[in-house]
């Protein structure tokens, strides 16, 4: 073993997962894993974000589902008595905000699924330029959160049609929906569900943040 460098790793990991809002068990066996990883490797190395999730890669994916397999799963889930929670987004550079309403979100059902703007989708809404991610990550992101259960991309501008199938009992989005309507909230009351409008974190969204990094 080479131990080059694992200390760095260690601070380095440590910092990467308090920016991003890890929970705290969770950040030492990370660091952990990082360094094993390294040292394991000759001279000063670098370990990736693959080598270092790749573990719970499998558990992701399980996460991410096509149409017809999530709305198996849901029937499954309410056949259970289980409470279905919806929200959906881009989520192209995921910050605490967005953390925030998937929580909030989590905290008002059993399940919750994360329906996620495909490249296209996300073009159409954003311009040319966008997404910075691709869905493909943008989705493993989203399924390594705990307070996420399932994961599903539409191609559409709106949500509306995964909605129309899933037939939530939930509908929570955040922002600034005072003077607006949210997509599916005439529709989900006609089965009995219900729409809530999260608290928004101020002065937080990707836009934002890619328009400081392009300064």
């Amino acid at each position: 073993f080479d131990v080059s460098g694992a200390g760095d790793t260690v601070l380095a990991v440590i910092a990467s997962c308090l920016t991003n809002k890890i929970e705290e068990k969770k950040i030492l066996d990370l660091a952990n894993k990082a360094a094993g990883k390294v040292i394991a490797k000759i001279g000063t190395s670098t370990i990736s974000i693959e080598e270092l999730i790749g573990d719970n890669l499998n558990l992701q994916k399980n996460k991410i589902l096509d149409i017809k397999s999530l709305c198996q799963q849901i029937k499954k889930d309410k056949n259970k008595g289980l409470k279905i929670g919806f929200t959906n987004g881009c989520f192209d550079i995921l910050h605490y905000g967005h953390i925030h309403c998937i929580e909030k979100s989590k905290q008002n059902c059993d399940k919750l699924i994360v329906a996620l703007n495909s490249n296209k989708s996300v073009k159409l809404l954003k311009g040319k330029n966008r997404p910075i991610n691709d869905e493909l990550y943008r989705a493993m992101v989203l399924a390594s959160l705990q307070s996420c259960d399932y994961v599903t991309i539409f191609n559409e501008k709106t949500p509306l049609k995964t909605i129309m199938k899933i037939k939530p009992d939930l509908i929570t989005k955040g922002g600034d929906y005072k003077n607006k309507k949210i997509v599916g909230e005439s529709e989900i009351k006609k089965w009995g569900g219900k729409v809530i409008k999260l608290k928004f974190v101020e002065g937080l969204s990707s836009s934002k943040l890619i328009s400081k990094l392009e300064k």
